[in-house]
């Protein structure tokens, strides 16, 4: 079912809003220049932006991009071609705000006018807080009369549908949903309609859960990363803004750590960067570098071999092995270096077992041969492996979490990313007070939770934010070094 919206002309739209007798086109242009020249920010993001109005107060030379989202196509291409002269500055995106609030990119400013009213709080709420700006401009309507919301015109009768998903705003209760996701009332200003309506200027800007060490930097001496996801962009490089910033922190004395799945080969023979960390918290924190030292977190010889047993009865499997002589799996996979071992289970023998990882036929291996037909469903995998861990008895020794929607990795609960954490600020004798954490995914939670101040990525999971004191921006803006350069450099 289309949402109403997407059925509304922009012709219909804006002659009605237009109109003398409702003026709130003219009324939200006025305002909407006020909140593109109000605050210190180079990139702002309109919800709902409709045909564009107010876009010609964006100053280029002041904003480096403007991101115009709305769920009606129509409406998105009279904004390209009206105010095309904005050149790369402006990016138009189809995004609807209910399903797809995990698109939206992260801006400094995020302006929403008179469309709360039609995705609700709760869902404004999740779009904030992937978008984690620093300040947020809504305008919302009061109605003095409930039941005729929208004002009569020749128009009105092509906003009907929109019953289905108006909600009634109350300022109180917006100031009271921004503040539960860290907002706080800042601005309010209220301007009156010719028909007996207002509109409701409410400027949030984010709590700075930051600002006592941007005050006294030298609190922090530890910087602890995740790679994929986090330092490292989409194509796997890291950028020098990212290097340049973490190689001036250990420059004044600070310490810096990589915590990552990736065993220690695939992170120092890829990436000479990594060779500069402090210290290396492997294959989810179960093989631990520490200068020289090693420490290793694997299975217990019993229990590697009593859950591969199980596991390997499966065979619709990818399978594969990371251990204390390197990589193997049940079939070759050329991009990882995995070469193909009949007997994954023997192989046990003489090595450690670090970690199992498991993945079906939505896997992401370009250079694997299997076809999908033989491989089972990656939603059926997380039953599998609690059933393998019952069975044997190891719910007390083994847990598993998942690597960007596919790839499940099995680990002794020695074998946490915190637990390396620990240890590698016990021996630097750093409380955990004097650290900071970067992380986007499941396994980034715990430290995140328990680290003095915990950083999502912008483009983290829902679970990461909500444990995070501070939401950076994504891996492909660095949001790494912003947090570095700001506040502790």
């Amino acid at each position: 079912m289309n949402n109403p919206w997407e059925e509304i002309s922009l012709q219909d739209y804006e002659s009605h809003m237009s109109l003398d007798s409702v003026k709130q086109l003219q009324a939200m242009n006025a305002i909407m220049k006020k909140q593109f020249g109000e605050y210190p920010v180079k990139t702002a993001m309109v919800l709902g932006v409709a045909g564009g109005n107010g876009l010609e107060h964006v100053d280029p030379e002041k904003f480096s991009k403007v991101f115009g989202i709305d769920i009606n196509e129509e409406y998105l291409k009279a904004v390209s071609e009206r105010y095309s002269e904005l050149g790369d500055t402006l990016q138009c995106e189809r995004i609807d705000l209910i399903e797809e609030a995990e698109k939206l990119p992260c801006t400094e400013l995020l302006i929403a006018n008179l469309l709360i009213e039609y995705i609700g709080y709760s869902a404004f709420q999740k779009a904030v807080k992937k978008v984690s700006p620093q300040y947020v401009s809504c305008v919302i309507q009061i109605n003095t009369d409930t039941k005729n919301w929208v004002s009569d015109s020749p128009y009105l009768h092509a906003f009907d549908g929109l019953d289905t998903v108006h909600h009634q705003m109350e300022e109180t209760a917006l100031t009271e949903a921004m503040k539960e996701i860290g907002y706080s009332l800042i601005l309010k200003d209220v301007k009156d309609l010719p028909n007996g309506k207002a509109l409701v200027r409410l400027d949030f800007e984010r709590g700075d859960a930051l600002a006592d060490l941007k005050k006294d930097s030298r609190k922090m001496r530890a910087v602890f990363t995740d790679l994929d996801g986090t330092v490292l962009r989409k194509d796997k490089s890291i950028s020098d803004r990212t290097m340049e910033a973490i190689r001036a922190f250990r420059k004044n004395g600070g310490i810096w750590a990589v915590a990552s799945a990736r065993p220690e080969r695939a992170i120092s023979a890829m990436y000479k960067e990594f060779t500069e960390a402090d210290a290396l918290i492997t294959l989810n924190g179960a093989r631990i570098k520490l200068g020289d030292r090693i420490i290793s977190n694997g299975f217990s010889k019993e229990n590697a071999r009593s859950l591969l047993s199980k596991i390997v009865r499966h065979d619709d499997l990818i399978v594969v092995l990371e251990t204390s002589e390197g990589i193997f799996g049940n079939i070759e996979i050329p991009e990882w270096d995995t070469p193909a071992v009949s007997d994954l289970v023997s192989l046990l023998d003489t090595c450690d077992l670090y970690k199992i990882l498991l993945a079906g036929k939505e896997h992401q291996l370009d250079t694997v041969k299997v076809p999908q037909e033989g491989l089972c469903d990656t939603s059926s995998i997380p039953d599998r492996i609690k059933e393998a861990i019952r069975k044997e008895g190891l719910e007390e020794s083994a847990y598993f979490t998942v690597a960007e929607g596919w790839l499940y990795q099995i680990m002794s609960t020695s074998a946490k990313k915190w637990n390396g954490v620990q240890l590698v600020l016990e021996k630097e004798g750093i409380d955990k007070s004097e650290a900071m954490y970067f992380g986007d995914d499941h396994d980034d939670v715990e430290s995140i939770s328990n680290i003095g101040l915990g950083i999502a990525m912008g483009n983290a999971i829902e679970e990461v934010k909500k444990v995070a004191d501070q939401v950076t921006a994504t891996n492909e803006e660095d949001g790494v070094a912003r947090i570095v350069e700001k506040y502790i450099l």
